[in-house]
């Protein structure tokens, strides 16, 4: 297997998701001008089987990159710590960002909301991998016995 491949194989069981903390919106849409909060989540979906390698990621850094629509309110480029240190398989941890937004986008008819949400972020995620929990071997056996009753 070649470094890439290994790469991407941890690579593929970091999974990120966005979205807007409604309770961050004042009324049903963001307007120019206005801030809001974007929820970042990261979860570790690697496999749990008792026999399956134990991938840990530690050392969570996200790096998150205002765009043209929107700005963190910290600085356009900043780097945070999700709020869980560690993620074992199937933990996930999250960081909430606020942001301020600078346009929207037009048309020839104005403004187009909910058909052309804006890219109000570039994220990125970095991690490190838990080396000694992953080659530690496991093995696991059912034990078995006779009962019987008298």
């Amino acid at each position: 297997m070649s470094a890439k491949a290994l790469y991407e194989s941890f690579q593929q069981y970091l999974d990120i998701k966005t979205y807007v903390l409604s309770s961050s919106i004042q009324g049903n849409e963001i307007q120019v001008g206005e801030t809001f909060r974007v929820r970042i989540k990261v979860t570790n979906t690697a496999p749990a089987g008792t026999n399956d390698p134990d991938i840990r990621f530690n050392n969570i850094k996200v790096h998150v990159r205002g765009t043209e629509y929107a700005t963190p309110t910290d600085g356009n480029s900043i780097f945070l710590d999700l709020n869980d240190s560690v993620l074992t398989r199937g933990d996930d941890g999250y960081v909430d960002v606020e942001f301020k937004a600078k346009k929207a986008i037009f048309d020839a008819f104005g403004t187009v909301p909910l058909l052309l949400p804006e890219n109000v972020a570039k994220i990125a995620v970095g991690v490190d991998i838990d080396l000694s929990a992953f080659f530690r071997i496991r093995k696991s056996v059912d034990a078995f016995a006779d009962i019987v009753t008298n």
